[in-house]
């Protein structure tokens, strides 16, 4: 009895929450927002990008609560950065920041904003920016490896290795692929793998495992790529490993080694036809063409 009255007074409780945010939205939609809209994309659409800019701004002024005057800004800020109106467009964005309710709306227009500073080469403002919004979001990845990307344009090489190292100890693949550009631009492949070794036992097995196979390559060490790859602890049942591993073999025409690897793939894939195919590859290499 108890249960059928509180589920009772539930579903009123959530019938007037529904109630009240309708009636929020509907005092946020105007009719005659929406046609100033309608008018600015076409004005757009028509490539009279000065109409269509005047009537998006005239939009933002008259109903700067409306819900189609968000999407008004997020548009106009795109339009404005085709343009080559940066500074009108950076503008816009922190007004997108400043107004929006939606976390992903900000996080967008940070980005759209850091884009416009390094493709202008304004790295010193982007830094500036980074640095204030990674210690306001100290756990977003990608604004901290943007951080990164800022300081190596702006000749921070040390300061942008040790962002880039500690994401990469948490696992981070693209804060590896970075920190390896970087050492290749930089001849300091064999820091890199000192550094790896560092953080072995932070890593997983086979994600050292295939760093450090990627940090031999660049050195054109195929024999140690594949060497590492072989140290990580049952390899022979790790099938991205045992992917890796059976191409660089190819590549290093150690075609034998190659079919005993890729077999193992099979074993575990029967159906995949890539694996089939880089077998028959494999013998065909060899000249033996009735296995191939």
């Amino acid at each position: 009895m108890r249960n059928n009255q509180f589920n009772h007074i539930l579903a009123i409780c959530l019938i007037i929450l529904t109630i009240f945010v309708t009636a929020i939205e509907a005092k946020n939609r105007d009719p005659q927002a929406h046609v100033i809209y309608d008018e600015a994309v076409i004005a757009y659409r028509s490539r009279h990008f000065n109409l269509a800019k005047e009537t998006f701004y005239k939009l933002i002024k008259e109903y700067p609560d409306d819900v189609i005057t968000d999407i008004a800004r997020i548009n106009l800020a795109n339009m404005l950065n085709d343009l080559k109106e940066y500074d009108k467009a950076i503008e816009m964005n922190y007004e997108i920041i400043e107004k929006s309710n939606r976390e992903y709306e900000k996080t967008e227009a940070k980005i759209r904003i850091l884009n416009i500073l390094y493709s202008t080469h304004r790295y010193r403002e982007g830094i500036e920016l980074l640095e204030k919004w990674t210690k306001e979001q100290p756990r977003d990845i990608e604004l901290s490896l943007k951080l990164a990307q800022f300081y190596l344009q702006s000749g921070n090489k040390d300061e942008a290795w040790l962002i880039l190292e500690k994401h990469m100890a948490n696992g981070d693949k693209k804060a590896f692929k970075d920190l390896l550009e970087l050492s290749i631009k930089s001849g300091e492949i064999d820091k890199l793998i000192n550094t790896l070794d560092s953080h072995r036992t932070s890593l997983k097995v086979s994600t050292y495992a295939d760093y450090m196979s990627d940090c031999y390559l660049a050195l054109g060490r195929k024999d140690k790529a594949i060497e590492a790859l072989k140290d990580c602890k049952n390899y022979d049942k790790d099938i991205t490993i045992l992917r890796k591993l059976s191409d660089i073999q190819i590549s290093a025409n150690k075609i034998d080694d190659a079919i005993d690897t890729l077999n193992k793939l099979y074993s575990f894939l029967p159906s995949d036809l890539q694996i089939i195919r880089k077998i028959g590859h494999c013998y065909f290499l060899k000249g033996d063409k009735d296995k191939a």
